[in-house]
């Protein structure tokens, strides 16, 4: 909620797209196969039809979702941190259904370039923080993450994540929270 004295400052997390250089191979193939995995992954006839789960996703959020075919899955959500509030918009790729509950899901490729040399890559700490903030964010959803062998052009397997396997032994759900509020608060200023 904006108040007439009040400056508005606004932020974007999203890195933006590249205007003056050219994209990597690795980072043209991330782009492509997240794609793709989504449209493996996804029901795509219903994802027009997107509903907000039954329940909320974080306490103290009130949640907004668009029905609009267009709208890509936005969700808004208004949060306050002492004299500070936030709108904060981010996109929901799906939701899992279990029980007649609907949970929060994204989708993400994670890719391996030598598997045919039994090496795995391991989630960098880049990635690692990307995916766990995106969680946060759509109230603790469930990370839906594709392993693929990007010289066979194949998904091996899907790994289902939560924010306790995202930071694995790492995780320290005060600790980040905290960081997040502060990184939010010196943003503000």
């Amino acid at each position: 909620m904006q108040h007439e004295n009040q400056p508005s400052n606004t932020l974007y997390f999203d890195t933006p797209l590249p205007i003056n250089r050219s994209w990597s191979a690795r980072e043209r193939n991330q782009l492509y196969f997240n794609m793709a995995c989504k449209s493996q992954l996804l029901d795509w006839p219903r994802a027009s039809r997107f509903d907000p789960p039954t329940k909320q996703p974080a306490e103290n959020t009130d949640l907004v979702a668009s029905n609009d075919p267009d709208s890509e899955n936005l969700v808004y959500n208004y949060w306050t941190f002492g004299d500070m509030t936030l709108l904060l918009r981010h996109q929901i790729d799906g939701y899992l259904e279990s029980n007649n509950e609907k949970r929060y899901c994204l989708v993400s490729a994670k890719l391996d370039y030598q598997l045919d040399h039994d090496r795995e890559e391991i989630s960098t700490a880049q990635e690692r923080s990307n995916h766990w903030l995106r969680s946060f964010l759509a109230g603790h959803a469930t990370l839906l993450e594709a392993r693929v062998d990007v010289p066979n052009n194949r998904i091996t397997r899907v790994d289902q994540k939560q924010m306790r396997d995202i930071m694995g032994d790492k995780w320290q759900p005060l600790q980040e929270s905290e960081l997040l509020r502060f990184l939010f608060t010196e943003l503000h200023r």
